[in-house]
């Protein structure tokens, strides 16, 4: 079966990027022709970062022309303006998909111009297609408590791609759309408002690599506590100071180590605004971006992941601290709950910094329940692993309509 897919699969990159690599990387094994559609600049990182030399699958480099931004939009906003090349891209990406004869088009991220570009071509090729879902599809013109955007901002926004996530809600309903976890098909309705596309929900959705977490030796270095993600609001970084100073109240020799590569310059700003506000930069150690040797073996050393954020799928931090025995306090979001056993993961209710605190000095001070959630850890950890992730999305594309509805 010939598949061509639009991704970013890079080793190093965020969580869903590295969930494209993975499948890609093992789809083959499960009667799979992978063809891979890269933008060019995300080409010349695979070939830095080495996810090149390891997919050894047909891959096709594109440019976006980005037509209307180069002729008529030089001051607006860049970000936004990209989709008005999705119908020029789609052409593009459907001759790609007649020269390799593919029998399936889909979209490996839930991003609209994939997604509608998937569509696009599929649809001109009278071919089925189909968009894994990594997050929900959340608007950016769209106001949270972690990514505020102002009345004003929010009218721009809303002009700019209203148009396109109606177009990208019209698309779903051609197609059985997947998602990583039931979580997302709930957010996404919340964030578009009554929107009636159903998911189908693969299992497992996301993996770990097992076998490599278990040669990596825990880190001579002892912090009592860690956090890593990507670095930004929603990851809970703006809550982390205050739970950091609520844990060092009753544990005044706290160690708590951070890594990660901060989102944007004004997201780290205001982090450390908060640290020193607080009083906790004596604490808190922040390591930067750490390759995954290091990373994971700070990770199996801590005695708790504390992990404060609000917006998630399937975190694949949280897996992955799992399968290194180590173990996690989270809030209490959908993507927690619905994705491991009632239990395994301690939650507290989003935004109670001083109980997530106060759960997290339980691990710390309690040497048998450590041992007990770490065994229960490893156990969850190994029915996830990527052959599964991929031959469970593989199976789906059977149940995927064969004809265009929409």
């Amino acid at each position: 079966m010939k598949v061509l897919y639009l991704a970013n699969p890079l080793r190093t990159g965020t969580g869903g990027d590295r969930r494209s690599f993975e499948v890609l990387k093992r789809i083959g094994k499960y009667g799979v022709e992978p063809i891979i559609v890269v933008d060019d600049f995300i080409w010349k990182t695979m070939k830095r970062d080495g996810s090149a030399k390891l997919l050894k699958h047909k891959i096709y480099s594109v440019k976006r022309p980005n037509v209307m931004y180069e002729r008529y939009f030089r001051s607006a906003s860049r970000a936004a303006l990209d989709y008005f090349s999705i119908f020029e891209t789609a052409n593009v990406i459907a001759d790609i998909a007649k020269k390799e004869r593919v029998e399936l088009i889909v979209s490996e991220h839930e991003k609209t111009d994939f997604l509608l570009e998937a569509y696009f071509a599929a649809k001109k090729l009278s071919l089925p297609w189909t968009c894994v879902f990594q997050l929900p599809l959340f608007p950016p013109y769209a106001s949270t408590k972690w990514r505020p955007v102002g009345f004003q901002r929010r009218l721009y926004m809303f002009a700019l791609y209203s148009r396109f996530y109606a177009l990208a809600a019209r698309a779903l309903k051609s197609t059985v759309p997947l998602a990583v976890s039931a979580s997302i098909e709930l957010d996404t309705k919340h964030y578009l408002g009554g929107w009636k596309s159903r998911m189908l929900v693969l299992h497992p959705g996301v993996g770990v690599d097992n076998e490599k977490m278990r040669k990596i030796k825990p880190s001579k270095e002892k912090p009592d506590a860690f956090f890593f993600s990507r670095l930004a609001p929603e990851k809970g970084i703006y809550d982390l100071p205050e739970i950091v100073m609520e844990m060092a109240k009753k544990k005044p020799d706290l160690k708590f180590s951070v890594a990660g590569r901060f989102g944007s310059a004004a997201f780290q700003n205001r982090y450390e605004s908060l640290v020193t506000q607080r009083g906790v930069g004596g604490f808190l150690d922040y390591k930067g971006f750490l390759k995954e040797a290091e990373l994971y073996s700070l990770v199996k050393a801590a005695k708790v992941l504390v992990y404060p954020s609000s917006h998630d799928a399937f975190p694949l931090v949280v897996l992955e601290t799992l399968a290194c025995g180590t173990p996690v306090v989270a809030y209490e979001i959908p993507a927690i709950t619905l994705n491991f056993p009632a239990g395994l993961v301690k939650t507290v209710p989003v935004g109670n910094c001083k109980l997530m605190a106060s759960e997290a000095l339980k691990i710390i001070g309690d040497e048998d329940l450590r041992s007990e959630l770490s065994k229960q850890a490893l156990s969850f950890a190994s029915q996830h692993v990527w052959e599964k992730v991929a031959e469970a999305e593989r199976q789906a594309y059977d149940k995927v309509p064969h004809a265009q509805t929409a």
